[in-house]
């Protein structure tokens, strides 16, 4: 009986060994197309790093690069900060005893046109300087005792003031132009330098020094000089009147002032009445042509307010030499 029935089993064992192979089989190429998709998925992966390193590298090439060139900026900076400059001013060279050149604008002289055109523009005319200087000053000049002298005198309206006045004086202007045009218009007018002119005359010699809307042009170190060599040529009784912009006027001092490219900076008139008593000077300060009078508003803050935005656009300081 059991030898009947064996056949049946190893029938049903046969089947069942081929079932699993089948599932064996299956599972081999299951594995086999995961295996092959894991590969290409890691072949992709591969290229997109490699991709991504490549790119990577290449930017951090460029900043390398880019950090090489600031470097390089930074250091021929540190070489032109380092390296002895000459000052750009009038100063008097302390190796030669010479004026040394300066770069100013006054001293660059294809300008000299540009800036009669645009003190034309921007100044104003000739007859309304020369009414200012005749209203606001004439009279400090009427008992003057020897020649004045008009520093920076431009196309020379305080020149023909002086003259209409018969007050001898002499102007000097760096601008050959304009001490041309002063010239043919028949007044005293030499181009050259201020302070070499000054330490050229005699001491106590001259009756009064003028300079409207100049030392804003000239910088501090030169101006000291120019203020020195002033005390020196003046007479004792004599005097020195420098007008400029005045920059406690907001809209001059934030914006009008530096219309004009040749100006170094605006000097608050109390800066520039020490800078003159220092030197020896007893000086005063004279505000001049207030865009309106004061606001007669009872609110204080809106008179002072008032003031900085319509008050004086200019002043003058006085300086005499007891």
């Amino acid at each position: 009986m059991t030898i009947r029935r064996l056949p049946s089993r190893a029938k049903n064992t046969f089947k069942s060994l081929a079932r699993i192979n089948r599932i064996i089989h299956d599972q081999q190429k299951q594995l086999t197309q995961a295996r092959a998709a894991s590969e290409n998925l890691f072949s992709d992966l591969k290229k997109s790093v490699d991709v991504y390193i490549s790119s990577q590298e290449q930017r951090f090439e460029n900043y390398e690069t880019k950090i090489r060139e600031v470097d390089r900026i930074e250091d021929k900076l540190a070489s032109l900060l380092s390296q002895k400059l000459e000052p750009i001013s009038l100063a008097t060279s302390k190796e030669t005893g010479e004026r040394t050149t300066s770069s100013l604008l006054a001293n660059n002289h294809s300008f000299d046109k540009f800036y009669i055109e645009f003190e034309n523009k921007f100044r104003g005319n000739e007859e309304l300087i020369y009414d200012r200087q005749k209203n606001d000053h004439l009279k400090r000049f009427k008992n003057i005792q020897g020649k004045v002298l008009d520093i920076g005198c431009g196309r020379g309206e305080f020149l023909k003031l002086m003259k209409d006045n018969e007050i001898k004086a002499v102007g000097i202007d760096l601008n050959e132009n304009m001490v041309k045009r002063c010239q043919d218009q028949g007044f005293e007018a030499v181009f050259g330098d201020a302070v070499e002119y000054l330490e050229k005359s005699k001491p106590n010699s001259l009756g009064a020094i003028t300079g409207f809307h100049i030392v804003e042009h000239i910088p501090f170190e030169d101006l000291m000089e120019l203020f020195e060599s002033c005390y020196r040529a003046t007479a004792r009784g004599g005097f020195v009147l420098f007008e400029t912009p005045n920059p406690e006027n907001l809209i001059v001092g934030s914006c009008q002032f530096y219309y004009d490219p040749s100006h170094l900076r605006p000097i608050p008139p109390a800066v520039l009445q020490f800078m003159l008593e220092f030197v020896g000077f007893k000086a005063e300060i004279v505000r001049l042509h207030p865009i309106k009078q004061d606001s007669s508003h009872e609110d204080p803050v809106v008179q002072e307010l008032s003031h900085q935005v319509f008050g004086p656009m200019d002043y003058a300081v006085v300086a005499k030499k007891l």
